[in-house]
């Protein structure tokens, strides 16, 4: 993870802004501020959990959340390597695991890494590892209340990511309806009604005591499927969207390879049919949801390349074939090489390295002039996060304190031109595209010229798009 993720502490400043939204609200709970009802952003409660967590162990940096990465990368590991195993009893395919990282935490899905998708792919690499291990008609009730904890911390960190869960409990139960195995049935609700009640029910009061359930549930919910990126999941849109997937560009044909590469082998090689078909109807639930998005982002594809396990596989099983004898220098070369490929793979390290010569670190340069001032206040108007609450170590003191990929909710935006109208804030930063001018800026140059000052601007790059970024300062 030291390269992979900006949250790495080879970073000065973590840019990314999905990643400084997430640890924004997460540390204002320890300042009895609640996500939804006192700042405003639309994902999962979990996932701000998890930042408030990370905000104990560094409070201006990232270091938590890389420390979270490490477990979750190390747990994929781990699995894919008992799958392997108990696959091939060969001693260099267990080393084919290394492979997973440079295959799936590539920079074109990846990005920057702290995605709600990375958290749970462990889950669903343990869901596939149980799937394999038992029959369905063994399968132990222990197993059905840890995979229902599963779906309930997807549910509450992204519910779409529950796509995998619906294919797995949904084939069990067809299975045992099947076989007319009605108390098995039951038993398995119970179980799943146990496990994810395990999880939410400690949400649930958490909110209700803090009278702000109905924030919870009207902008997690209402907001989410009313105003985030509406999109038609019909069959003809799945279809289309698979379909033109290997065409959106290398990485995407590439990706598409190794996916039929890998479903082609297992389909061939696995014999337990009801295991297969198990295992094949949570990708396919999974591949819905996300290609059923018409909108999707390119990390949607994270949560999907758990089932790169199949290459992986087809990998290990080819070194199965390979008659040479395994040396301790011969891993080692093996492992150097799979870091080689990650950094190639993988452009953190490269915008690390640019950090470290002083580039796109403006947030560090804005963080002191706005510590010099006792009223440090910002608004980050008019475009997500983009690190300088986390760089300067302050807390928002605004509801709508960064605009969000939910541009049809005006009430956002509107309620941004009424804090600079009013002068709510000391300091206000604007990033704007350099190739693409948008009228939410137009709006507020009358209340900039008006009562701010430009104070510092500079230039600053981020997914490859270039953008101006200004912070300005009341007038007095």
């Amino acid at each position: 993870m030291l390269i992979l993720t900006a949250a790495s502490p080879i970073f000065k400043i973590n840019s990314a802004w999905d990643a400084n939204m997430m640890f924004t609200v997460g540390k204002s709970i320890w300042h009895g501020m609640l996500p939804y009802k006192d700042l405003f952003d639309q994902r999962g409660p979990l996932i701000y959990f998890m930042h408030s967590i990370a905000a104990l162990i560094s409070y201006k940096s990232f270091l938590g959340i890389y420390i979270f990465e490490s477990i979750a990368l190390s747990i994929d590991l781990i699995y894919i390597h008992k799958i392997i195993r108990s696959f091939f009893k060969n001693n260099f395919a267990k080393w084919t695991t290394f492979l997973i990282i440079p295959i799936m935490f590539n920079s074109y899905f990846f990005e920057n890494g702290d995605l709600p998708e990375e958290f749970i792919t462990p889950m669903i690499i343990i869901m596939i590892y149980q799937s394999l291990k038992y029959d369905i008609d063994t399968m132990p009730n222990h197993l059905y209340i840890l995979q229902a904890m599963f779906v309930g911390i997807a549910f509450w960190t992204k519910y779409t990511l529950i796509a995998p869960w619906i294919g797995f409990f949904g084939y069990i139960f067809m299975y045992f309806l099947i076989h007319k195995k009605y108390k098995k049935i039951i038993k398995i609700i119970y179980n799943f009604l146990v496990g994810f009640l395990i999880i939410t029910t400690p949400i649930i009061l958490f909110y209700w005591f803090n009278k702000a359930l109905h924030s919870l549930f009207y902008v997690y919910f209402y907001l989410n499927l009313n105003y985030y990126h509406k999109n038609s999941f019909t069959p003809i849109n799945v279809i289309k969207n698979t379909i033109l997937f290997p065409f959106g560009g290398k990485e995407n044909a590439i990706m598409a390879i190794l996916f039929v590469i890998g479903i082609s082998y297992v389909i061939i090689n696995h014999k337990k049919i009801n295991n297969l078909c198990l295992i094949l109807l949570t990708l396919a639930t999974d591949l819905i949801v996300i290609m059923g998005a018409s909108n999707n982002y390119r990390y949607y594809l994270v949560g999907l390349g758990a089932y790169l396990i199949f290459f992986i596989l087809a990998l290990a099983h080819f070194s199965t074939t390979l008659s040479f004898k395994l040396t301790k220098f011969k891993i080692i070369m093996f492992i150097l090489t799979c870091l080689v490929l990650t950094t190639i793979t993988n452009n953190s390290l490269n915008l690390a390295i640019k950090q470290f010569q002083g580039k796109n670190t403006f947030q560090l340069k804005y963080a002191k002039i706005i510590n010099q001032s006792s009223d440090k206040s910002l608004l980050n108007y008019g475009n997500l996060d983009v690190g300088i609450y986390t760089a300067a170590g302050i807390i928002p003191k605004d509801k709508y304190f960064s605009q969000i990929n939910m541009t049809a909710y005006k009430v956002v935006h509107n309620s941004q031109l009424k804090y600079l109208k009013h002068k709510k804030d000391n300091f206000v930063e604007i990033t704007e595209s350099v190739d693409d001018k948008n009228n939410f800026n137009v709006e507020a140059s009358p209340y900039l010229i008006k009562n701010y000052q430009l104070v510092a601007q500079t230039t600053s790059s981020f997914e490859n798009s270039n953008f101006k970024n200004k912070l300005y300062k009341l007038k007095y």
